[in-house]
């Protein structure tokens, strides 16, 4: 380690003004990509635990899960929304099978749950709320995706934000 003396003529390191940042456009210029889409297996270890959690929830019995208040439907159309923009944020160029696995794991699941005999039932009300999720987490999806794309560094330069050579290189902030 050096000393103070040592450390005196360094210049500080250069990193993107956030205080001249003064609309929502500039902050995603100035915000690396890197930060919004760390690494895949990242991301992956994040979706499969909540894609467990969710199926866990789906088939333990009843009486061994926590009592929440509100609408079942509401819980599934939300457990559903979030495990589709995890999807999303996690395999962002397969947005339309991601969709369409969660909806055949949802149909499964409500088939499962009418033939265990655990307490859980099958209710085609709760599929219904499952892909009222998915829809409505493709449709936030894709308007997220859609302003990363447009307004960041990496529609500055005509590439998709989740391409590699955008994570590695990102262009400074303007």
């Amino acid at each position: 380690m050096g000393s103070a003396q040592d450390l005196r003529g360094l210049q500080p390191m250069a990193r993107p003004a956030l205080d001249r940042v003064t609309s929502f456009p500039a902050i995603l210029r100035a915000c690396p990509m890197s930060l919004l889409f760390p690494p895949t297996p990242l991301r992956m270890t994040l979706f499969a635990g909540l894609a467990g959690l969710v199926v866990w929830l789906s088939l333990a019995p009843s009486s061994g899960l926590p009592g929440v208040d509100g609408s079942d439907k509401l819980h599934h159309a939300v457990a559903y929304l979030a495990l589709t923009l995890g999807g999303a944020w996690t395999f962002p160029r397969w947005r339309l099978q991601l969709g369409l696995g969660l909806f055949a794991t949802g149909l499964i699941i409500e088939v499962l749950q009418s033939q265990m005999g655990l307490g859980r039932q099958g209710d085609p009300l709760d599929a219904l709320a499952n892909t009222a999720g998915i829809l409505g987490g493709l449709s936030l999806a894709a308007a997220t995706f859609w302003i990363i794309e447009t307004l960041g560094p990496a529609g500055q330069a005509g590439r998709k934000p989740w391409d590699r050579k955008t994570l590695r290189a990102s262009p400074p902030a303007r």
